[in-house]
């Protein structure tokens, strides 16, 4: 009787003993699933804020680019209106003629 009634706290320790790994493994894969969601989010988080970087650097070749075309646009203007002052004073001289 004392041997039968050992054996089953025996079993009874044993099986809260596996219970107890039991629950501690799945504590330990719940902490992982937990620390991979932080670590995704956190990376989402990276994610966006390099997206925002190479947004603002197109941005800002855009505005260098519109910069740069405007420069030589003026540039551009500026040699025209020389060439058509050159050719209205051209047109606009007198040629002095001989008197006979």
């Amino acid at each position: 009787m004392i041997v039968q009634q050992t054996r089953l706290v025996e079993q009874r320790e044993k099986r809260l003993t596996d219970t107890k790994k039991q629950i501690e493994n799945e504590k330990a894969a719940l902490k992982r699933k937990e620390d991979d969601s932080y670590l995704q989010k956190k990376q989402k988080e990276r994610d966006v804020e390099i997206l925002k970087l190479n947004i603002e650097g197109c941005l800002f070749m855009t505005l260098k680019m519109t910069l740069t075309l405007t420069i030589v646009y003026m540039q551009l203007m500026n040699l025209l209106e020389f060439k058509l002052r050159d050719e209205l004073d051209d047109k606009t001289k007198v040629i002095p003629q001989l008197v006979i």
